[in-house]
């Protein structure tokens, strides 16, 4: 339980990620922006490469990692924080259940009032990608300064 609320609140501080989807043989990493609530996360995803693999698996991978440039003399290294999530993902539509939802946790206003777009309502044409980790292999080397080991993994008992 400690590492679970530990992994929720780096989750949470972070919202880049690379998304990694693969048809057959062919991968696909994809940077994007993500919102977390608990463990599970929630992206916007245009129609295209990621979403086509997607739907033929969707297993994938995530990488999170914190914002970092390390001063490797000045034992900065032990800030350096990351995740790799492996997951399930569900493609949630308009027609979704849970697709309300997941557009009150992604703080998707801003960002289409960026594009010029109307921050008062998404486009119900809009994908969000839903993803449900079962996996959660941690690194990070200020755990060792607190008497833990950097590596840490957290998985599902669902």
């Amino acid at each position: 339980v400690e590492l679970e609320a530990y992994l929720e609140t780096f989750l949470k501080e972070q919202t880049m990620c690379t998304l990694a989807t693969s048809s057959g043989d062919h991968p696909r990493a994809t940077p994007l922006e993500y919102y977390s609530e608990g463990l599970t996360l929630y992206l916007f995803a245009d129609r295209g490469v990621k979403t086509r693999n997607l739907e033929v698996n969707p297993n994938l991978s995530i990488a999170v990692c914190n914002t970092f440039n390390p001063n490797w003399e000045n034992d900065d290294w032990k800030g350096l924080r990351s995740a790799q999530i492996t997951a399930h993902s569900e493609l949630l539509t308009a027609d979704s259940p849970e697709w309300e939802h997941a557009l009150n946790v992604y703080k998707w206003q801003p960002f289409m009032r960026l594009l010029g777009r109307d921050g008062d309502h998404v486009s119900r044409e809009r994908l969000v990608l839903k993803v449900t980790p079962y996996k959660i292999e941690l690194m990070d080397f200020g755990l060792i300064r607190r008497g833990y080991g950097g590596r840490q993994v957290w998985e599902s008992t669902a």
